[in-house]
C-alpha cells in the first residue's frame, strides 16, 4: 500500500510511525520513571509514620486515646501524597494501638516492606520489630493510593512532551514540505516540456539540496543528449530521404531506358550499380540504428586484426595492394570489426586508385592500433572532424564508405565506440591519409 504513496505521503507516514514509537518509549520511560519515584516516596512516608510510632511509644505512661490524638495531630500537620497511612503499634503486653481503618491480614506479617493481599485490596506494609523495647510498629498503604501517586507522577512527567511533541511534528512536516519544494518545481517543470522539443528545467541546482541538484543536472544532461539525438535524427532522416532517393530515381530511370533499348547491357549495370549503392546505404543506415542492439547480442571473442585485416582484403578484391605490417588481438565483437575495416580498406581504396595500401597494426599502452594508410590527394585538416558525421565526404573521395553514401567513417567511428576507442585521421608525409581506429575492447574485455 504505501508504494502507491506519494512522496509526501510516505515520508507523513513514517514520520507518523516515528512520532509514535518516540511517544510510545516516552510513556514507558514516564511510566517507569513515575513507579520508581513512587516506590521511594511511599516507603520514605512509611518510614516517617514508623517513626512517629516509636516517639509515642516512648512515654510509659501515656493512654492509648492520648497517643491516637497525638498521632492524628502530627499525621494532619505532615505534608504527604498519599494521605494518612494506616499503622499499629504493638505493645509489649500484647495490647495494640491501631487506626481505624486498619486492613486484617490473613497472617503475620514478617519485619521489613512486603506486599500483602486483604479482602479489601492490596497493601504495601513496612515492619519493623524493635527487640529491645518489645514492641513491634507496623505503617500501610493501599495499593490505589500508590497507583494514584504513580499516574500524578506520569502526567506531570508527560505534560511537558504532549506540548513539545505535537510541535516538533509540525516543525519536522514544515521542513519536509519546504525541503520537497525543489522537487515540486521539478514535477511543474517537467510536465511543461513538451515532448518534440526538449528543453533543460532552467533551475539553478546550486540552489538545491545536493541529491536533488545532483537530480536535476542529470535531467538536464539527459534533456540535452536527447535533444541532440532527436535534431541528429531529422538531420539523418532527412539526409537519409535524400540519399535513397538518388539511386532509387537511376535505377527507375535506366529501367525506363531497358523498356525501350535494343541494347540492354549498359542500362542494366547502371541500374545494378544504383541497387547496390542502395543496398550498402541501407545496410549501412540499418547498423546504426542497431549497433548497440548488435554490441548487446554478441558475446565478445578475441579477434587476430591481422587476419581479419587479411581476410577483408580479399574479400574487396584488394590481393597484391594490400600490405599488413603488425600484429595483435583484442576481444571484441567480430563482425564489427570485420565492417569497420571493410569500410576503412574501401575508403581507402577509393582514394588511392591502384596505388598500395598498407594497414598497420600497433599496441598501445590501453589496447591496439589499428591504421589504414593510403596514397591517395589526402583528407585536408578541416574535414577530418566533419567526415566523421553522417553524408560528409572528404574531397579526395575518403568519408565515401557505401559507394558514396558518406556512412563509412560514421560506421567505423560507431564500431570503434563500442570497442572504448575512437577513429583517428591524420595526414601522411608525401601524400595521402592515415586513418586509424584506437580500440581498447568493450567493457569488462580482456585484451589478448
Amino acid at each position: 500500500m504505501i508504494r502507491r504513496l506519494s512522496l509526501h505521503a510516505r515520508l507523513l507516514v513514517l514520520l507518523a510511525i516515528l512520532l509514535a514509537l518516540l511517544w510510545g518509549g516516552l510513556e514507558v520511560a514516564a511510566r517507569n520513571a513515575a513507579e520508581d519515584q513512587a516506590n521511594g516516596e511511599l516507603l520514605e512516608e512509611l518510614r516517617a509514620t514508623t517513626d512517629l510510632l516509636a516517639a509515642v511509644s516512648v512515654p510509659a505512661n501515656v493512654d492509648q486515646p492520648t497517643r491516637r490524638a497525638l498521632l492524628r495531630a502530627v499525621q494532619e500537620r505532615r505534608r504527604t501524597f498519599f494521605g494518612k497511612p494506616s499503622y499499629e503499634l504493638v505493645e509489649p503486653d500484647g495490647s495494640a494501638l491501631r487506626s481505624h481503618p486498619f486492613p486484617r491480614f490473613p497472617s503475620a506479617l514478617p519485619p521489613g516492606f512486603v506486599t500483602a493481599r486483604t479482602e479489601t485490596g492490596t497493601w504495601r506494609v513496612l515492619t519493623i520489630v524493635d527487640v529491645d523495647a518489645g514492641t513491634t510498629r507496623r505503617a500501610a498503604l493501599s495499593e490505589r493510593a500508590r497507583q494514584d501517586r504513580v499516574r500524578v507522577l506520569q502526567d506531570d512527567l508527560s505534560g511537558h512532551w504532549t506540548i513539545v511533541l505535537p510541535i516538533f511534528a509540525i516543525a519536522v512536516l514544515a521542513s519536509v514540505w519546504i525541503g520537497l519544494r525543489p522537487l515540486r518545481r521539478i514535477e511543474q517543470r517537467m510536465g511543461a516540456i513538451s515532448p518534440f522539443d526538449p528543453k533543460p528545467l532552467g533551475l539553478n541546482p546550486d540552489r538545491m539540496p545536493r541529491e536533488i541538484g545532483t537530480l536535476a543536472r542529470a535531467f538536464d544532461g539527459l534533456v540535452a543528449r536527447l535533444a541532440r539525438v532527436m535534431s541528429d535524427q531529422r538531420i539523418f532522416a532527412s539526409a537519409a530521404s535524400h540519399e535513397l532517393r538518388t539511386p532509387l530515381a537511376g535505377a527507375l530511370s535506366q529501367l525506363d531506358v531497358l523498356k525501350r533499348a535494343p541494347d540492354r547491357t549498359a542500362a542494366m549495370e547502371q541500374m545494378g550499380r544504383a541497387l547496390l549503392h542502395m543496398e550498402r546505404l541501407v545496410t549501412q543506415l540499418l547498423f546504426l540504428a542497431r549497433s548497440d542492439t548488435i554490441a548487446a547480442s554478441d558475446r565478445p571473442e578475441i579477434v587476430d586484426l591481422a587476419s581479419l585485416a587479411r581476410a577483408t582484403g580479399e574479400d574487396l578484391g584488394l590481393g597484391a595492394r594490400l600490405e599488413v605490417a603488425g600484429a595483435g588481438a583484442i576481444a571484441g565483437y567480430p563482425d564489427l570489426l570485420r565492417s569497420m575495416l571493410r569500410n576503412l580498406l574501401h575508403n581507402a581504396a577509393r582514394a588511392s586508385g591502384d596505388k598500395p595500401i598498407t594497414v598497420e597494426i600497433g599496441e598501445l599502452e590501453a589496447g591496439l592500433r589499428v591504421a589504414v594508410l593510403d596514397r591517395g590527394p589526402g583528407i585536408a585538416e578541416a574535414d577530418r572532424s566533419a567526415i566523421l558525421q553522417p553524408f560528409r565526404r572528404g574531397q579526395g573521395g575518403q568519408g565515401g564508405g557505401g559507394a558514396g553514401a558518406g556512412l563509412g567513417l560514421t560506421v567505423a567511428q560507431r564500431i570503434a565506440e563500442l570497442h572504448g576507442g575512437r577513429i583517428e585521421i591524420t595526414g601522411r608525409p608525401g601524400g595521402g591519409a592515415s586513418v586509424a581506429a584506437i580500440l581498447v575492447g568493450p567493457p569488462g574485455a580482456i585484451r589478448a
